[in-house]
């Protein structure tokens, strides 16, 4: 049996085809990722940069396995970086790293930045079911996620402006106490 993890990989296709040179030269010990039959290899162009793109399902990424080793230092050796995430079969078990020098390597990974995102919103929005119950039950009436946290930010930006107003009012309502309390003092 085993733990497995599916593995996703772009870098660019020059890159990809030193990693080929160089385990070709040792045996091909890493075949089990880079060779065509064993994973799901496709090339993609953007901005005139050439792009590879590594699917591999169901696979052993044990760190201590030689292979991996050898795996890791073909990554750590493309000039041109890479993007690489690994998916395993614990919730929490995920691996994202990112040291492409060109962003079209980015775009087979498009669904984290949306991840992300969506996750900045609900935290937003969590966070306002805790501060501001009332207006977080009213989202149903607004048309999206965004329209909502508009009007929350304006909503919280006059609350600081009324905050500002009151504390105004206070320190005037104490300088008018302080100056009765120094004509009662005057007339004691």
């Amino acid at each position: 049996m085993g733990y497995y993890s599916d593995l996703r990989i772009t870098l660019t296709k020059n890159d990809y085809l030193a990693m080929l040179k160089k385990d070709e030269k040792n045996k091909n010990i890493c075949n089990f990722i880079l060779d065509e039959y064993e994973s799901y290899i496709y090339e993609y162009k953007k901005n005139n940069i050439d792009c590879v793109c590594i699917r591999s399902d169901s696979l052993k990424y044990y760190k201590e396995f030689s292979e991996i080793q050898m795996f890791e230092k073909y990554l750590s050796e493309a000039k041109s970086g890479y993007v690489f995430f690994r998916d395993g079969d614990r919730y929490d078990d995920i691996e994202y790293r990112n040291t492409a020098k060109y962003k079209e390597l980015e775009i087979p990974f498009g669904f984290i930045d949306q991840i992300r995102n969506q996750a900045i919103n609900e935290v937003k929005i969590k966070n306002a079911n805790y501060e501001k119950t009332e207006t977080a039950l009213n989202f149903t009436g607004y048309p999206n996620v965004e329209v909502f946290l508009q009007d929350l930010n304006n909503e919280e930006s006059q609350t600081e402006n009324e905050s500002v107003v009151e504390d105004e009012e206070n320190e005037e309502l104490e300088w008018k106490i302080q100056i009765l309390q120094l004509k009662i003092y005057k007339k004691i």
